[in-house]
C-alpha cells in the first residue's frame, strides 16, 4: 500500500467525525490581530410570550420588551472567557478542516473515475498529473489547517441579529430546539422572555441561551406595577446587559452642580442633583446634566467591569441679555411668559441670549391685554427695549385670535428697539 493511498484513507476517516458547522458574521477589533475570528458576537431577541395578558396588556408587554431591547445598546463589546473560547476555538478549527477534507474527498473520487473510465494511456496519464498535483497542494493544505490554531477574539462587538434590527422578532422554538435555532439565526445567543399578568401587576421573566454553552446562562425575573415600568425595565436591563457582556458591572455616581439639574443616563432619566452609584454594564456611557439659566452638558464616560467611575459637573450660566417690558402710560400690567407669572409692568427679564420667548401682559381691571414673541439680543449684556400696544378684549362669541409675527398679535401690538 502506497504513502500516499495510506494518507488518503486516513484523511477519508477523518471526514466521518467532522460535523458540519456554520460560519457566523466577523469583523475585526482594533484592539486584535487581523486573523481573529468571531469578531462580533451576536444576539438574537426572540418574541416574547403575552399569550397570559389581556388585549390591552399585550400592547403593554410589547412596549417592555421594546423598550429592553432598545437599552441594549449600552452594551458594546463581550469579555470572552476560557470555556467559550476554547469552544469557539474547536469549532472554528473543525470547520476549516472540514472544508479542505471534502475538496480532497472530491480530488480522490475523481482520480478513481479516471482510473477506471479505460480512456487511452496518454489521457489518462495527463489528467492524472492534473489531479495528482491539486491532491498534494490540497494535502498540504489541509495538513497546514490541522497545525493552525484559529485565534478568537476575546472581546467581540456586540450586535443585535439582523432581524432584531429590521424590528422583527422570531418566534421562539420549542424546547430543546435552541441550538438549531441559534445556528439557524446565525447567533451566538438568543433571549427569551415572557410577560404575565399577576394580581393587577406585570410579571416579567428573561432567559438567556448561549451556544457554546448549548444551556441557558442567565435567567431573572421582576415584579411591577403598570406606574413603574421605566424603573422595573431599568432594573433588569442593568442584570441582563452585565450577562450579555460577560463582565462584573461597572458602577457610575454623578453628582451636578446647581442642585436641580437634571441627569439623564444614556437619555434615560436618572435622577436630580445627584444619582447614587448604580450598576452598568461595562462600554460608553453618555451623561447629560440641564438645569434652567445654565449651560447643558453631555459628557460620555468610559466605564470599565468592576470599578467605580464618579462623575462631578458643574454648569455654567448661560450667557443672557436683558428685555425692558413695558406700555408707555401705564404700569402694574401683569407679565406672563407662557402661563408663568413674573411680575408688573414696567419689568425687565433675562434671557438667554439670541431665543424667542412669548410673553403676555393683561390689565386685571379692564382686560385689555397684549401678546408678542420677543427675540433676545444676540450679545451678552446687551439690553433690548419692547414696548406693547395693549388692545381691548374680543367681544363675547367673537373668533378666537391668530398668532402674528414677533410683536403683533390679534389682541395687542408689541415694538422693540435696541
Amino acid at each position: 500500500m502506497s504513502p500516499r493511498f495510506q494518507a488518503v484513507c486516513l484523511l477519508f476517516a477523518l471526514l466521518g467525525l467532522l460535523p458540519a458547522a456554520p460560519l457566523f458574521a466577523g469583523g475585526r477589533s482594533e484592539d486584535q490581530p487581523e486573523t481573529t475570528v468571531r469578531d462580533t458576537w451576536v444576539l438574537s431577541v426572540t418574541q416574547f410570550d403575552l399569550s397570559m395578558l389581556s388585549p390591552a396588556g399585550r400592547v403593554v408587554g410589547d412596549v417592555i420588551k421594546r423598550q429592553l431591547v432598545e437599552k441594549l445598546d449600552t452594551v458594546n463589546f463581550r469579555l470572552r472567557l476560557s470555556p467559550e473560547i476554547a469552544f469557539y476555538e474547536g469549532y472554528e478549527w473543525r470547520r476549516s478542516v472540514q472544508t479542505s477534507a471534502q475538496a480532497l474527498a472530491r480530488l480522490q473520487n475523481d482520480r478513481a473515475l479516471i482510473i477506471f473510465r479505460g480512456e487511452p494511456d496518454w489521457r489518462q496519464r495527463r489528467a492524472l498529473r492534473t489531479i495528482d498535483a491539486n491532491i498534494e497542494r490540497i494535502s498540504a493544505e489541509l495538513a497546514e489547517r490541522e497545525a493552525a490554531r484559529p485565534i478568537i477574539n476575546v472581546e467581540p462587538v456586540f450586535a443585535l441579529s439582523p432581524a432584531n434590527l429590521g424590528g422583527s422578532f422570531p418566534v421562539p422554538p420549542r424546547p430543546g430546539g435552541e441550538r438549531n435555532f441559534a445556528r439557524a439565526q446565525n447567533s451566538d445567543a438568543v433571549l427569551f422572555g415572557e410577560i404575565r399578568e399577576f394580581h393587577g401587576r406585570f410579571f416579567i421573566r428573561l432567559r438567556l441561551y448561549a451556544l457554546y454553552l448549548n444551556d441557558f446562562i442567565y435567567e431573572d425575573d421582576i415584579i411591577f406595577s403598570r406606574e413603574d415600568i421605566y424603573g422595573a425595565v431599568n432594573e433588569i436591563t442593568i442584570s441582563l446587559t452585565s450577562a450579555l457582556s460577560g463582565n462584573p458591572p461597572a458602577r457610575l455616581a454623578v453628582a451636578a452642580y446647581p442642585g436641580d439639574a437634571q441627569i439623564l443616563i444614556n437619555r434615560g432619566y436618572a435622577g436630580t442633583g445627584t444619582v447614587e452609584a448604580v450598576e452598568r454594564p461595562p462600554g460608553t456611557v453618555t451623561v447629560a446634566v440641564a438645569a434652567p439659566g445654565h449651560t447643558p452638558e453631555d459628557i460620555e464616560v468610559k466605564l470599565v467591569a468592576g470599578e467605580l467611575v464618579e462623575v462631578d459637573v458643574t454648569l455654567g450660566l448661560m450667557p443672557t441679555a436683558e428685555v425692558n417690558l413695558d406700555v408707555p402710560g401705564v404700569v402694574g400690567l401683569a407679565v406672563y411668559h407662557g402661563a408663568l407669572f413674573l411680575g408688573e409692568t414696567p419689568l425687565t427679564v433675562s434671557l438667554p441670549i439670541g431665543s424667542l420667548a412669548y410673553f403676555t401682559l393683561e390689565d386685571r381691571l379692564t382686560g385689555h391685554e397684549a401678546r408678542a414673541i420677543v427675540t433676545a439680543p444676540d450679545m451678552p449684556g446687551e439690553m433690548f427695549d419692547f414696548t406693547f400696544r395693549l388692545s381691548p378684549p374680543p367681544p363675547p362669541g367673537g373668533g378666537a385670535s391668530t398668532m402674528p409675527a414677533p410683536g403683533f398679535t390679534g389682541r395687542g401690538e408689541g415694538f422693540g428697539q435696541r
